[in-house]
């Protein structure tokens, strides 16, 4: 294919450049939610570097600099004011490719950004008898007239420049940051249960995960009910071997050992050793700073509650249990998400619908804990766990 001299192409492109700057007046702008991604751009035979030319996808639709539709594939390119289009002519077609500028400077029609115009390439390509390739895993688009090599022999040339990861073209907005949506955290107390399946299976049903404070004593009795619990992506914490606040609270040797004996038959029967405790009865007034200390001392996180359902000493009035969680929403501590309480009973059950749909309905994603996002909420506003 016979090339326009360098020097013209150059003028033209530069001149082109200039007046379609001049006469686009709209700044960029974000209005439009657009999605964006790069693309390797192979021209003929060639592959053109990020620094020669950045390709990218916007909505679907692929854009390469306007230069390279003069420079490599032997187009010229006239702009006509009047009517805010480009005309671009190849020397095979008769009928010139007529592009409209986009009046407000964005996509779908033709753009620029930092000096450089871009086009759609197969609405500008194709219409003056070029060919157009496309692979999804390179990603890579290829521009060519009537070559002999397929494209696959080309990216076969270029493996190495292929497997190089794109970056996005540093004019293309960045992704206002999602506001982070509100988190509540349903906990189960005393189990595993013989309920804890029904309870799981209505979790499930509403999409919605939970953290199980379990008894090594119960877990030893029952692995297969805490390896479901991991399986269906709850979280599970200790809640001491026993329950015994006179062996718990004797020593802080004797709460670690309760906890230790309680987190290795968790270990056991799931593979992991959670590091999240509650201890019996809430931390008030049992856990003194000694205690404390030697929780921080083994690495140890420790969660009480700032919302009592109450629902271990309600067990004929589930009325009164959904009362008490909604006046306990209204005075979660600012900075707190809100940690309900609950215990793995027969009531508790009955109400779960309830109390997820109230959650929901507020605005609230229900998670299980996970040490990543750790927030302090202990009666002690102990910062250490």
């Amino acid at each position: 294919m016979k090339l326009q001299s360098f020097k013209r192409i150059n003028l033209l492109f530069l001149t082109l450049a200039a007046l379609f700057i001049a006469t686009v007046v709209s700044p960029p702008g974000t209005a439009h939610a657009a999605s964006y991604s790069p693309i390797h751009l192979l021209v003929e035979d060639d592959y053109v570097s990020a620094e020669q030319g950045e390709a990218v996808v916007i909505d679907g639709t692929t854009y390469v600099p306007l230069r390279f539709i003069s420079e490599k594939l032997g187009a010229s390119v006239n702009y006509q004011a009047a009517n805010r289009t480009i005309q671009i002519c190849s020397p095979q077609e008769t009928e010139a490719a007529v592009l409209q500028i986009s009046t407000t400077n964005e996509p779908p029609g033709v753009f620029t950004r930092k000096g450089v115009s871009y086009i759609p390439v197969r609405k500008a390509v194709e219409a003056l008898g070029y060919q157009v390739d496309y692979r999804s895993k390179a990603p890579l688009v290829r521009i060519f007239l009537n070559s002999a090599t397929t494209t696959d022999q080309v990216a076969q040339t270029h493996a190495k420049a292929l497997k190089q990861n794109l970056n996005l073209p540093a004019w293309v907005p960045k992704p206002t940051p999602k506001k982070p949506g509100k988190v509540a955290y349903l906990t189960f107390d005393d189990g595993p249960s013989a309920i804890q399946g029904k309870i799981i299976e209505v979790l499930g049903k509403y999409d919605a995960k939970a953290t199980f404070f379990l008894l090594g004593d119960q877990v030893k009795a029952h692995p297969g009910r805490a390896t479901r619990l991991a399986a269906e992506g709850h979280a599970l914490g200790m809640h001491s071997m026993t329950h015994d606040k006179d062996l718990v609270y004797a020593s802080p040797s004797s709460l670690i050992n309760e906890m230790k004996a309680a987190q290795a038959q968790i270990k056991q029967a799931t593979g992991s050793s959670p590091s999240i405790l509650r201890v019996p009865y809430g931390s008030k007034p049992y856990m003194k700073k000694p205690l404390r200390d030697a929780l921080v001392n083994n690495n140890f996180n420790m969660w009480d509650w700032n919302i009592d359902s109450k629902d271990w000493a309600l067990p004929n009035d589930p009325q009164q249990i959904i009362e008490n969680i909604k006046t306990g929403l209204q005075h979660v501590p600012k900075g707190e998400p809100p940690v309900l309480l609950m215990h793995e009973k027969q009531v508790t059950l009955e109400i779960l619908p309830e109390v997820i749909t109230l959650l929901k309905e507020k605005g609230y994603t229900l998670k299980a804990y996970h040490p990543e996002h750790h927030q302090v909420v202990n009666f002690w506003n102990d910062s250490r766990l």
